[in-house]
């Protein structure tokens, strides 16, 4: 299978979820670093701004949802220096409610959450979590869905050996060509890119006929915005007929597993 667990240009910096995954995009810096202690918190929810802009409310989902925390705070800023504010204790079962009447509707608006989970000041670690949105086109009462699990997460997509042609998962058969039949295991490829912002890694790999090889239960590490050709063998040893058979991608992505249907043609 595929050895691409060396790349001058990787970082292990890849492998390590974002500290502040909703820092505004065009930051010089966005701090991507596993915590010391304690575990990374996700913020997933949705933050509408009510009619008038009068609040900004924020009802949070799993895992969020769940987090008993020490305090949650919301703060709302706009361009005019306009700021509200509200924090929010225990298990976050509730709306949070920011009375933004104050601002300038006609702003940009930024929302930036504070969070953490430790209760003892003591032994606080600095287990906490903040990011910021940005709140455009405020008059029009936006509803913004956040949810940083995605934010970190690889995604998954696979390609035919050319790198360009897209391979639904689970979809429409990759059509590998004609082949002499009575042969033996011809080498097949397919493309797996990783468009997310954290490495992908494809855990194992099974088949089924008419594809032969392939099966690995050794990982196959993909860096974002990289691309690692997986190689595969079909078996032509049959008589003259269509055949069919798949690739079962398992990986640490949210589509997981991603089925590659394939079909050939012995002649």
């Amino acid at each position: 299978m595929a050895d691409n667990n060396f790349n001058e240009n990787n970082s292990l910096s890849d492998f390590s979820k974002r500290s502040n995954p909703l820092a505004y995009g065009p930051n010089v810096l966005k701090l991507k670093v596993e915590k010391p202690y304690g575990d990374i918190l996700e913020i997933v929810g949705q933050l509408v701004v009510d009619t008038g802009a009068e609040t900004a409310t924020f009802t949070a989902a799993a895992p969020t949802s769940a987090y008993d925390v020490r305090y949650f705070q919301i703060v709302v800023c706009d361009e005019s220096g306009h700021q509200a504010a509200q924090t929010a204790v225990g298990v976050l079962g509730s709306p949070i409610v920011v009375d933004t009447s104050a601002l300038n509707e006609q702003d940009v608006w930024y929302a930036t959450f504070y969070f953490s989970t430790s209760k003892e000041v003591n032994t606080d670690y600095g287990d906490k979590t903040f990011g910021t949105i940005t709140i455009k086109d405020v008059a029009s009462n936006p509803s913004i869905d956040i949810d940083t699990v995605a934010a970190n997460a690889p995604t998954i997509s696979v390609f035919e050996a050319d790198g360009v042609t897209a391979i639904a998962n689970g979809g429409a058969a990759y059509d590998l060509g004609s082949f002499s039949a009575g042969g033996g295991s011809l080498d097949q490829s397919v493309v797996v890119k990783n468009g997310g912002e954290f490495v992908l890694e494809i855990t194992s790999i099974s088949v089924a006929p008419d594809v032969d090889g392939g099966a690995t239960t050794t990982s196959i590490y993909v860096y974002p915005n990289q691309a690692v050709s997986v190689p595969f063998t079909i078996d032509t040893s049959g008589a003259a007929g269509a055949k069919t058979g798949s690739l079962t991608l398992n990986s640490t992505a949210a589509s997981s597993p991603y089925v590659v249907n394939v079909s050939f043609t012995l002649v």
